[in-house]
């Protein structure tokens, strides 16, 4: 995705995330914000399923857009990312086995290994 985004837009406006780190200074107000809630008490790792504060609000966003209560306890899990969330899923026995080797495209390279350790195999769907 990195060439993709450099051939796209240039060296000039494109950003590359995929070291896990930006090429330029972080704004002030990121900075704050982050100071503010390591002074509140925020300086503990998360429930594995997401933080309380975070969930809420992605079920209040959710039940708004769907018409429909979602439940943040139940319903709404917040990962560290993409390749967590799919090797949890792929991991879950709440999926049919057929379900869980079905892949997105953005998950194609990091997420056949873990399909072929469960006992699922990947199919693929590029939209």
């Amino acid at each position: 995705m990195t060439r993709l985004n450099l051939q796209l837009n240039g060296s000039e406006r494109a950003v590359n995330f995929a070291q896990g780190f930006p090429d330029f200074n972080t704004d002030a107000r990121i900075l704050d914000a982050a100071a503010n809630a390591l002074r509140g008490g925020f300086n503990q790792y998360a429930t594995t399923w997401g933080a309380p504060q975070l969930r809420q609000a992605v079920a209040r966003k959710q039940s708004a857009a769907w018409g429909r209560e979602v439940d943040p306890d139940t319903e709404v899990t917040v990962s560290c990312g993409a390749t967590e969330a799919t090797s949890s899923v792929i991991a879950s026995p709440a999926l049919p086995l057929s379900d869980a080797g079905k892949l997105a495209s953005s998950q194609a390279r990091a997420s056949p290994r873990k399909v072929s350790s469960s006992t699922s195999a990947p199919i693929f769907r590029f939209r």
